[in-house]
């Protein structure tokens, strides 16, 4: 019985190590075009990330977001000049896909809490 409270309690423990953040990133620049655009541990090495923010610096065109797999539905497409944060309490935000509508392109800054 004491082994099982022991395990719990680390196990406790751990999940909340997970929710003290490491430090903030950025900004990082991404050039957006019709192409998506992916943000992944593979090729952004300070991720998994539990808090972002992204402003689209445009200059004319909104941008489409999915974190994970998920459609950012509340701002789609966030417009130049707009600002989100998304956020889990856990770094979970293993992948970020930035994309633009055909011909398009725009800039966004992420800043990111890690």
């Amino acid at each position: 019985m004491l082994e099982d409270q022991g395990k719990t309690i680390n196990d406790l423990y751990k999940t909340y190590q997970l929710t003290i953040p490491e430090g903030k990133f950025g900004p990082i620049t991404v050039p957006v075009t019709d192409r998506p655009t992916v943000l992944s541990p593979q090729n952004t090495p300070t991720m998994p990330w539990i808090l972002i923010t992204i402003f689209n610096d445009g200059p004319l065109n909104g941008v489409y977001i999915r974190v994970n797999e998920d459609l950012v539905q509340t701002h789609t497409p966030l417009n130049p000049g707009e600002n989100i944060t998304i956020g889990f309490g856990q770094p979970k935000i293993n992948k970020v896909t930035l994309v633009c509508l055909p011909t398009l392109t725009c800039s966004v800054r992420i800043f990111a809490v890690k």
